[in-house]
């Protein structure tokens, strides 16, 4: 690819903000809120997951 494609093809991204959208809550002091509290019915831990193969490092997972 030439620069010139590079620079037609890419696009611009600007974060404003990053938050957590999970069971546990939604934003960052609901979701620290909710990862110090009981879990509450639906949520439970996977232990037959391994998420070693998605990261580079073990000590990653």
């Amino acid at each position: 690819m030439t620069d010139d494609r590079n620079q037609r093809t890419r696009r611009r991204v600007a974060i404003t903000a990053v938050s957590a959208v999970a069971k546990a809550g939604i934003g960052a002091e609901q979701f620290w809120d909710g990862l110090c509290t009981a879990p509450e019915d639906g949520m439970r831990r996977i232990d037959d997951f391994d998420p070693a193969p998605y990261f580079a490092n073990p000590k990653e997972a």
